[in-house]
C-alpha cells in the first residue's frame, strides 16, 4: 500500500468513525421547531397541530392554551426549551376574555427564541373589544338613532369611553363639536395659589353653554398648562354660569384669556343633548343605554360595532427580586386592538405631563431581549406599549402605531431599547398631552428612522 492510499483509507476510516459526532455538532442549534397553531375555528381540547383529514384535531382557539401547551413543553424537557417554538396564528380576530399574561417560565432562550406570529399572510388581531349586538332603531334630538341595552354597564361593571364602527374610531358626542371653550375665572383661585393646586370647579362665560338638563354623565376635558383633566360632571348652575366636578383638575385652572400655556380652555363629552351628528355616540351609565346615529350608508344589519373591555391586552412580568425576566419572546405581523382606560382611584384622575401615568395596551416590567416586528398597535385608548420597570434590551422594529388615545411607546427607568423603522401617527385623541415615544429616565435607547405625524404635542420627549 503506497503511502498516498494509505492516507486516503486512513481519512475515509476516521470519518466514518466520527461522522456522527460531526454531524451532531453541524445541527447542534439547528433542532427542528415546535410548531403550534391558533385559529378563530380551533379548539382548546385539540392538540394545536395541522388538522386532520376527519377534522378532529387542529389548533387551539386561544393564544394563552399554545402559550401553556409551550410550558407543558418545557416541563416534559426538565423546565427548558431544546428547540426553538413557533405559534402561528391564523387570520381573524381573538376577542380576549381576560388580559393574555406572560411570566417568566414563558420565556425563550438565548438558543431558542419563541415566536408569536402571522400565518402567512393572514391577519390575525388580537382584541380587548367585544362586538355589540341587538340594536335598534329610534328617534332621538330629531334624529334617526341606533340604541342598544347593556346590562353591564347600568350595573356599573363595565364602562367605555370609545367606539369604533366598521373599524374607524365614533366620535364621543362632545360640545363644541369642534375647538375649545375658553374658562372665564376660577372662583377659589386667588393670587396666593400655587399652579400645582387643581379645583373642582369655574365658571363659563356667557353665552358659551346651552340649557342642559341631564349633566351627570358628562366629563369636561380641560386643558391647563400642558397637561388635561378629564373631570367628571358634578352640576351646572346657569344662573351664576358655574359647572362643578367630583374631582380636582390636576394644576390651578385659569382665565381662558391668559397669554400664557396656563391658558385653560375645555370641551364637553358625553351629554345626551349634544347627540345630534351622525358618526356621534352617547353611553347613559344609569340606564345601560348606548346610542349611535349612523353614517350615511351604514346599515343596522350589517356594522360591526366594537366597545373596548380590557385596558391591557399583554402583560409581560417578571421578578426583578429573584432575577427571573421575560426574555426571547419574538412577535411578528400580529394586530393588537381595542383597549379601554380607567381610573382606579381619586389620585389618578389626573395623569401628569404627556399623560406619563397611563400605562399600556402592552405592558412589561422586567422583560429583556424580546421582539415586536412589523406588528400593528391600534384603536387603543391608552398608550401602545409601556416599558416600565426593569426593562432592557427589547426591540420594536417597523411596526405601526396609529388611532391612539395617548402616545405609541413609553419607555422608563431603564435602556438599550431599539425603535426603529415604525411608522407612528393619530395619536392623543384622548390624551391631547399624550407624546409618541416617552422616554424616562433610561439610557442608550437607538430612535432610528420613525415617521410621526398627527400628534397634538411632540413626537419624543
Amino acid at each position: 500500500m503506497n503511502r498516498r492510499t494509505f492516507l486516503n483509507f486512513f481519512s475515509l476510516s476516521w470519518l466514518i468513525t466520527i461522522s456522527p459526532t460531526v454531524i451532531a455538532l453541524a445541527f447542534k442549534g439547528k433542532s427542528q421547531a415546535i410548531v403550534f397553531y391558533v385559529s378563530p375555528k380551533g379548539n382548546d381540547a385539540w392538540t394545536g397541530k395541522e388538522p386532520t383529514e376527519k377534522g378532529i384535531n387542529g389548533a387551539f382557539a386561544t393564544i394563552a392554551r399554545a402559550r401553556d401547551a409551550i410550558r407543558e413543553l418545557k416541563q416534559q424537557q426538565g423546565d427548558t426549551l431544546k428547540q426553538p417554538v413557533t405559534v402561528f396564528l391564523r387570520g381573524g380576530t381573538y376577542f380576549l376574555q381576560e388580559t393574555l399574561n406572560f411570566t417568566a417560565e414563558d420565556s425563550g432562550t438565548k438558543d431558542f427564541a419563541i415566536a408569536y406570529k402571522a400565518y402567512q399572510n393572514e391577519k390575525p388581531i388580537i382584541s380587548g373589544g367585544r362586538i355589540i349586538t341587538g340594536w335598534r332603531s329610534l328617534t332621538l334630538n330629531g334624529k334617526t338613532v341606533w340604541t342598544v341595552n347593556l346590562p353591564e354597564v347600568k350595573a356599573e361593571t363595565w364602562s367605555f369611553h370609545q367606539l369604533w364602527v366598521n373599524g374607524d374610531r365614533a366620535q364621543r358626542c362632545r360640545y363644541p363639536k369642534t375647538g375649545y371653550l375658553k374658562v372665564d375665572q376660577a372662583p377659589d383661585v386667588t393670587p396666593n395659589t400655587p399652579w400645582q393646586k387643581g379645583q373642582n370647579r369655574f365658571q363659563f362665560r356667557t353665552g358659551d353653554l346651552p340649557e342642559l338638563k341631564d349633566v351627570e354623565e358628562g366629563e369636561a376635558i380641560l386643558m391647563t398648562r400642558w397637561a388635561e383633566s378629564r373631570l367628571p360632571i358634578k352640576a351646572i348652575a346657569e344662573d351664576i354660569r358655574l359647572i362643578s366636578f367630583h374631582h380636582r383638575s390636576i394644576y390651578r385652572i385659569d382665565p381662558g384669556d391668559s397669554d400664557s400655556s396656563a391658558a385653560g380652555i375645555y370641551y364637553l363629552e358625553n351629554i345626551r343633548e349634544f347627540l345630534n351628528v351622525p358618526g356621534e355616540w352617547y353611553l347613559e351609565q344609569k340606564s345601560g343605554q348606548l346610542y349611535y346615529i349612523p353614517l350615511p350608508g351604514e346599515e343596522i344589519e350589517r356594522a360591526e360595532i366594537i366597545a373596548p373591555v380590557l385596558s391591557k391586552l399583554v402583560d409581560l412580568s417578571g421578578n426583578k427580586q429573584t432575577g427571573q425576566f421575560v426574555e426571547y419572546l419574538w412577535f411578528e405581523n400580529l394586530t393588537f386592538a381595542h383597549a379601554e382606560w380607567y381610573y382606579t382611584q381619586e389620585n389618578k384622575r389626573n395623569l401628569g405631563q404627556a399623560a406619563e401615568g397611563l400605562t399600556g395596551a402592552i405592558y412589561a416590567k422586567q422583560v429583556r431581549f424580546c421582539t415586536w416586528k412589523q406588528c400593528a398597535i391600534a384603536h387603543l385608548s391608552n398608550y401602545g406599549i409601556d416599558f416600565a420597570d426593569a426593562c432592557s434590551s427589547n426591540k420594536i422594529l417597523k411596526c405601526q402605531f396609529f388611532d391612539l388615545g395617548a402616545g405609541a411607546i413609553k419607555v422608563a427607568n431603564y435602556g438599550n431599547h431599539q425603535i426603529i423603522g415604525c411608522h407612528i401617527y393619530n395619536g392623543g385623541l384622548i390624551f391631547h398631552g399624550a407624546v409618541a415615544i416617552w422616554i424616562g429616565n433610561a439610557a442608550n435607547n437607538l430612535i432610528a428612522h420613525n415617521h410621526i405625524h398627527h400628534f397634538p404635542t411632540l413626537a419624543s420627549r
